[in-house]
């Protein structure tokens, strides 16, 4: 109510533009049209949608409303008048749950109503715990009242909704018990019949209630697992050159070396990447020159492959380090001396 009270100070003051919306009246049930216009109903609404509610306009008949011309008083009215739209449309929740409730089949007080022989009976909701995002008076009421218009019709009971969490006013006798539904008849046969239909009504609104509370309680699903990086990186294996095999109980040649044998049985050897032969057989490249990539045969890169030679080494004793420095003579032949 404070905060409805300052929004209104606010607007006449000029601080705040008002959003206004006019909610039409004057068809309504007399019994709704009355609680609508109660000034302590208006200041409950307020209150709770932070809106500012007033009647306005005049009530006409359905037929003075025929002969109404243009330029009378508008039909009545409720102008809802608010700083932020939400408060405007939680007015009109507010007030339209109201218009579409029950319409009261005797308007006449519920005491004197007592006192010409009318039987009551209440069944109480049990749902006081509620949240706000379930509406337990309207699971109730139902659209437009439908439900407990049912029940009124097919028993010719009266059913209110009354207690705590309802629209009963709170000097009204009953206001501050639990929410119940309130059945009020002549008969005995009609109070059983409604209150049969009024329990079959609030069994199933549990029913409802229970699945909204299992469905808050409820975990959320889990996430799918999204990986947090790449994948890691596989170390990269870099293998040497292939080194030829040499025979049993023989060292390995150096690579671009190759042994072969001349037409008497002679083994030597040829150098494809020098292109010359030697007799005597080469030794690896640390043997004879250190560490890889000092010399010659230091393996700088791959070996280059070039036609082997086809004949054994020639032109006399082989130099310094068993190399020999001529191509192999045409036609293959054998070596000095051999």
């Amino acid at each position: 109510a404070a905060a409805a009270a300052a929004a209104a100070a606010a607007a006449a003051g000029g601080l705040l533009p008002r959003i206004t919306k006019k909610i039409d009246i004057n068809g309504a049930a007399a019994s709704q049209r009355n609680i609508l216009c109660r000034g302590q109903m208006q200041k409950d609404l307020s209150a709770k949608s932070g809106a500012v509610i007033t009647t306005k306009g005049k009530y006409y008949s359905p037929e003075d409303l025929a002969k109404r011309q243009e330029g009378d008083e508008e039909p009545v009215y409720l102008e809802v008048s608010a700083t932020e739209e939400d408060q405007i449309q939680q007015a009109t929740s507010l007030i339209t749950e109201i218009l579409n409730d029950t319409p009261l089949p005797d308007p006449r007080p519920l005491s004197k109503q007592l006192n010409e022989g009318w039987q009551t009976r209440k069944v109480f909701i049990g749902m006081d715990d509620a949240p706000m995002g379930f509406s337990v008076i309207g699971k109730l009421l139902g659209p437009k009242g439908a439900y407990l218009k049912h029940i009124t019709g097919t028993t010719n009971a009266r059913v209110d909704l009354k207690g705590k969490g309802s629209r009963q006013l709170p000097h009204e006798q009953g206001s501050n018990e639990p929410m119940h539904l309130e059945i009020s008849s002549r008969t005995e046969r009609s109070v059983e019949e409604a209150k049969k239909l009024c329990e079959d009504l609030i069994g199933t609104v549990r029913v409802e209630y229970d699945k909204f509370k299992e469905q808050r309680s409820a975990p959320p699903p889990p996430r799918p697992h999204m990986p947090q990086g790449p994948p890691p990186m596989q170390p990269m294996h870099h293998h040497p050159p292939p080194v030829p095999v040499p025979p049993p109980g023989q060292p390995p040649l150096p690579p671009g070396w190759e042994q072969a044998t001349d037409h008497t049985g002679r083994v030597y050897y040829i150098n494809h990447i020098d292109k010359t032969t030697a007799w005597v057989r080469p030794p690896m490249p640390y043997e004879a020159h250190g560490p890889p990539g000092g010399g010659p045969m230091g393996g700088r890169g791959p070996p280059m492959h070039h036609p082997p030679h086809h004949g054994p080494p020639h032109g006399g004793p082989p130099g310094p380090g068993g190399y020999w420095g001529g191509p192999p003579p045409p036609g293959g032949g054998p070596p000095p001396g051999g």
